[in-house]
């Protein structure tokens, strides 16, 4: 389910409308997209890696929203944060990162490595980006608007393309 935003809607409802509008776009541009989850059920984070895995993506991002506790000015908390697990993962992450902020206007901070149960097995790369903090009036305001999920959407398919346009320079 996730956190709870400042006015009902969870993190999980969030995410999955950012991640099947993002679906559409990587679709769109051609790509063979595996989801974990393209409704409203509950797929363990533990079972999410091999549920890739068996799928044998080249790479993999899931998408989230961050929160704070009640005891911290949440008004003042935002930002962007790309998560790792795998060094196999930065690149990704930080591609990821830049094109979400850019997109939709937002501090990115900087990219962290996380022990992760979503993000760490794998046998590709795998990034995880929190586009923003549910618990800041300002920022779930944006998530929840159509704007804000297209946009966020977008954003992580730039940085996406710019992972895979980095990949191409080193293959090369």
């Amino acid at each position: 389910m996730g956190f709870l935003g400042v006015h009902g809607k969870n993190e999980a409802d969030l995410a999955l409308d950012v991640s099947l509008v993002l679906r559409d776009i990587l679709k769109d541009m051609g790509a063979d997209v595996i989801m974990t989850r393209e409704s409203d059920i509950r797929v363990e984070l533990s079972d999410r890696p091999f549920i890739m895995n068996d799928a044998g993506v080249d790479f993999g991002v899931s998408v989230h929203y961050n929160s704070m506790t009640d005891a911290q000015d949440n008004t003042l908390i935002r930002s962007i944060l790309p998560l790792y697990s795998n060094e196999s993962g930065r690149l990704l992450a930080k591609s990821v990162g830049r094109g979400l902020a850019a997109e939709i206007n937002r501090v990115m901070r900087d990219t962290r490595f996380m022990e992760l149960g979503v993000a760490r097995s794998h046998k590709f790369p795998v990034a995880l980006i929190e586009i923003a903090f549910i618990t800041n009036p300002d920022e779930y305001e944006f998530a929840m608007s159509e704007e804000g999920v297209w946009r966020s959407a977008q954003g992580i398919a730039n940085g996406i393309i710019e992972w895979l346009d980095a990949q191409a320079k080193f293959i090369k």
